[in-house]
């Protein structure tokens, strides 16, 4: 089956990474930038698979109208990929207060995006505990908040490196191993 994919910050990096890989299988992309021109080769290549629109992160009500416009021409979105924001550089054993970053994610990504079919929590391995309890774990934030914004919890996505640092196919935890 098709999925349709949201993704901010496609312009480049593993914003683009994401939307050429979902492209490449079939799928239609709403790929947002905040430079939506870097994304005319791909658009020319997928013309009725994807869809650019222009995007910053840090205007609500922009977000809001890309996730409208992307609804509205496709139909529905299956997958988000909140790919935009802040780079926090250094290594994951300096920063102290990981699940507060993922508490965050959350928080901002469900504010945004109601109306979704349901979310999914990607890999999140080898991270060290924070320096103070912080009283849940990765999985429990995810469900917090989706749960909170009335937004369906899907369960975990193999998406991303797994703890054996290599990247994984798409889909449910699990489903690769029977591969």
């Amino acid at each position: 089956m098709s999925m349709n994919w949201f993704i901010t910050g496609a312009s480049g990096g593993f914003g683009r990474e994401w939307a050429s890989a979902a492209l490449e299988r079939g799928d239609c992309v709403i790929a947002t930038a905040r430079t939506p021109s870097k994304l005319d080769d791909l658009a020319a290549a997928h013309v009725d698979r994807m869809l650019v629109l222009p995007l910053d992160v840090n205007d609500r009500s922009a977000v809001i109208d890309a996730v409208k416009q992307g609804h509205a021409h496709f139909g529905r979105i299956d997958v988000v990929v909140a790919n935009a924001g802040y780079g926090l550089f250094g290594m994951v054993e300096e920063v102290s207060e990981y699940l507060y970053a993922v508490d965050r994610l959350f928080f901002h990504v469900t504010a945004h995006l109601n109306g979704i079919a349901g979310l999914r929590l990607g890999q999140v391995s080898d991270v060290p505990e924070n320096d103070r309890p912080f009283g849940a774990d990765a999985e429990e934030i995810a469900r917090y908040w989706c749960g909170r914004a009335d937004i369906p919890f899907l369960g975990l996505a193999d998406i991303g490196h797994d703890p054996a640092n290599r990247i994984v196919p798409f889909g449910l935890a699990g489903e690769a191993a029977g591969q």
